[in-house]
């Protein structure tokens, strides 16, 4: 792994020095997604999302993987409800890392993204967020960070319609926390290039 990006992703950096014992790896995630995100990004999925852009993320919270992908020289724009604050990111004193603005999925709605790719990270459990974002979504390339059905992030309604409207392209694996099986995957929407 080259670190181009390590060398900015403090994330990457404290996740790989947390202790081997189970409490301390509890405790450490807690403060570390907190602090940063749900999704622990390495230097191949940063890369993938430059690759990939222009890329619109919603759900972004403090902006953490946006401003990597920018210092990676991708072009993204980040959107959140809470911007820097909500209720899995309790503290809003540390600001953000990246310009994240006030916006859900309704900004897909913007002419302007419909070519651009949709990008997000860990949406909420048993929610309806995520299939609210990728069915308004008009675009043909779809990133999406988060486990599968059954898993923490997402609803049957969302993963209906990745089974249901895209195709799997490629993943990338990403450092996982103990217990959390998150991955890295890029979708097409079918038709584009689904064999």
């Amino acid at each position: 792994m080259n670190d181009r990006v390590i060398g900015m992703n403090a994330y990457h950096a404290e996740f790989l020095k947390s202790k081997d014992d189970l409490f301390s790896r509890l405790l450490s995630r807690d403060r570390l997604v907190e602090m940063y995100s749900w999704g622990v990004p390495n230097d191949e999925a940063i890369d993938n999302l430059v690759r990939h852009s222009p890329v619109i993320e919603i759900g972004a919270g403090n902006g953490y993987w946006a401003s990597l992908v920018a210092k990676a020289g991708g072009t993204i724009e980040a959107y959140d409800a809470n911007p820097y604050k909500n209720k899995w990111m309790k503290s809003s004193s540390q600001g953000g890392y990246y310009n994240v603005r006030k916006g859900s999925v309704e900004v897909l709605l913007i002419p302007k993204y419909r070519n651009w790719t949709l990008f997000l990270c860990w949406p909420p459990f048993d929610d309806p967020f995520a299939f609210d974002a990728i069915a308004s979504f008009k675009g043909d390339t779809f990133i999406y960070v988060g486990e599968e059905r059954d898993g923490a992030t997402g609803n049957d309604a969302f993963f209906d319609e990745l089974e249901d409207n895209w195709c799997f392209e490629e993943g990338v694996r990403i450092p996982q926390w103990f217990g959390m099986h998150d991955y890295f995957d890029v979708y097409n929407r079918r038709g584009m290039s689904c064999d």
